[in-house]
């Protein structure tokens, strides 16, 4: 069993959608931009949100019972026009979709880095920007990895919620991985005190270099933030979030 099949059923006690995020995503989506695609959209929080505020949105993950999830709460939901949930590869958009299908795509939650490499990073990239329509938006959100390194800084904050706790680190100097990094992370159980442990190799693309990417994909020059309060991007900032206009 996986690890994001492990926390499926508490994914939204860990990660719970925030009131800032609402408020910064509909600020960057005008009324106009209705066609949505939320790739890793786990169990459909946010794209649930845009539904009601009238978008037509497409929610993406790779992990089955996320999209189980989410597509039970569309179904429960009672909107007029829920999103759809679709269980897909991000590495394979062109397949799934026709070109200039949506107004923006949204990528948030260090989904990006999962991919294994910076050639899978360019072709995701260009996949987007055929997916857009003219004027389309993407919005990408990682982890700065560079900060990380550079700070020596290698655990995330622990969570601790009701019914489990939640440990998460990184280990740069991970040779076998090939210039990817190993993220690691222990998901405890309060019930029955259980353990699930889970290693995931990441790619920690820099924000310079994503940028370049970016700009060779053919997008205009990126709009960097430090994180949803509009902060603008530094290299102390430990994330980044970019916004990206076609």
């Amino acid at each position: 069993m996986s690890f994001y099949e492990d926390i499926s059923k508490y994914y939204d006690e860990i990660f719970p959608l925030k009131e800032k995020r609402k408020a910064f995503t509909l600020s960057i989506l005008p009324d106009n931009l209705l066609e949505v695609l939320d790739i890793g959209c786990a169990t459909g929080e946010l794209s649930l949100y845009l539904a009601g505020q009238g978008r037509r949105v497409t929610g993406m993950d790779l992990d089955e019972k996320m999209i189980l999830s989410a597509s039970k709460k569309a179904k429960e939901s009672g909107l007029t026009e829920p999103p759809r949930f679709l269980c897909r590869d991000m590495r394979r958009l062109g397949r799934d979709f026709p070109p200039q299908s949506f107004h923006a795509i949204l990528c948030f939650g260090n989904t990006l880095p999962h991919l294994q490499g910076e050639l899978e990073t360019r072709n995701f990239l260009g996949q987007c920007h055929s997916l857009l329509k003219p004027g389309g938006k993407l919005v990408l959100q990682m982890v700065n990895f560079d900060f990380m390194m550079q700070s020596g800084e290698m655990d995330l904050p622990l969570i601790d919620t009701p019914n489990i706790s939640f440990q998460r680190s990184y280990e740069f100097d991970a040779p076998q991985y090939n210039g990817r990094i190993l993220f690691s992370s222990t998901l405890t159980f309060k019930k029955n005190n259980h353990n699930v442990e889970n290693c995931i190799p990441l790619y920690p693309v820099s924000p310079q270099r994503l940028q370049e990417l970016i700009k060779d994909a053919g997008f205009a020059d990126p709009k960097a933030l430090a994180n949803e309060t509009g902060k603008p991007f530094t290299s102390a900032s430990p994330s980044l979030l970019l916004i990206v206009e076609k």
